[in-house]
């Protein structure tokens, strides 16, 4: 437990330290950032101040930095070790308003200055991201959904964080699309309702993995006339639409990649020849996430 009382805390866990955001239940409008790893000597809390509700956080990779993005449009951006508060991005400054739909912020895998901001939009607001500089404030680069249409309802997008450069867009529609997280540009836009895919990343050129709704899964070459199976599909169970980005996650090296299924099956896969190098059944795993540890 915290040394003080925290309500709608988020964790995030890397190697033996955890860190814990949200607010003071005695100040509902203090946000409180702890490294649990330091309890119970020093439990690091450090006040964020008027900042509203927690939507949502992010830590590189290397743990230097972290950004809490608030409802009230404030993101802060903290130094990982200290948690000091190196800046503050006023999102209404940058006239960016409250979305009607869900937000996600992550690090660029390419430098932890840009900050990504994934608006998933909502009724008639489209999904947009938005590439922020941190140490200027400034968006540097904005992605436009390329179907916009007046009238268009755009509730259910959802973004996956990045993973191995690009941002996977979908929609239970079947619509999917993959966008390269450095330059903002759309790599393919995809209509997969007929083929069920739920989720898909870049692995190298033209080369993608797959996953579809009835728990089968193949890597594929995706050319301008045709796609072709990589390697062996196999069947694992169903998936579920509903485990967000816990889908896939490509390792810090590019060489593996691994999937888990709302059902139990958790395996890693080779990229280079789209052999399974080993997969096993564990208890259901619902919404949990999977990821690799750096």
């Amino acid at each position: 437990d915290l040394a003080r009382p925290v309500f709608g805390a988020k964790l995030y866990c890397a190697g033996d330290e955890c860190y814990s955001i949200g607010y003071d239940v005695e100040d509902m409008t203090t946000v409180l950032v702890s490294r649990q790893g330091a309890l119970p000597d020093n439990p690091g809390i450090e006040r964020l101040g008027d900042s509203g509700f927690v939507e949502a956080f992010f830590v590189t990779q290397d743990r230097s930095r972290v950004a809490v993005l608030c409802e009230g449009g404030a993101i802060y951006i903290l130094d990982g070790e200290t948690f000091a508060t190196e800046s503050v991005i006023d999102l209404n400054t940058l006239g960016i308003s409250q979305t009607r739909g869900g937000r996600k912020i992550a690090f660029s895998e390419e430098s932890s200055d840009l900050l990504l901001l994934m608006d998933e939009g909502g009724e008639d607001s489209a999904p947009i991201i938005r590439q922020i500089d941190v140490t200027s404030g400034l968006i540097t680069r904005t992605w436009l959904f390329p179907l916009e249409s007046e009238g268009a309802d755009y509730s259910a997008f959802e973004f996956t964080i990045e993973r191995n450069g690009y941002i996977t867009l979908r929609h239970p529609s079947g619509y999917l699309a993959l966008i390269d997280a450095s330059t903002l540009e759309t790599l393919e836009q995809f209509n997969v309702e007929s083929m069920r895919i739920i989720d898909m990343v870049v692995l190298e050129d033209n080369t993608y993995f797959a996953l579809f709704a009835d728990g089968s899964a193949c890597q594929c070459y995706i050319g301008d006339d045709y796609s072709e199976v990589i390697g062996d599909g196999f069947s694992s169970g169903v998936f579920s639409t509903s485990t967000g980005d816990a889908h896939i996650a490509v390792s810090p090296d590019g060489e593996t990649y691994a999937f888990a299924t709302a059902v139990g099956t958790v395996g890693v896969i080779d990229i280079a020849s789209g052999n399974i190098l080993w997969s096993v059944e564990v208890p259901t795993l619902g919404n949990d996430y999977i990821g690799y540890s750096y």
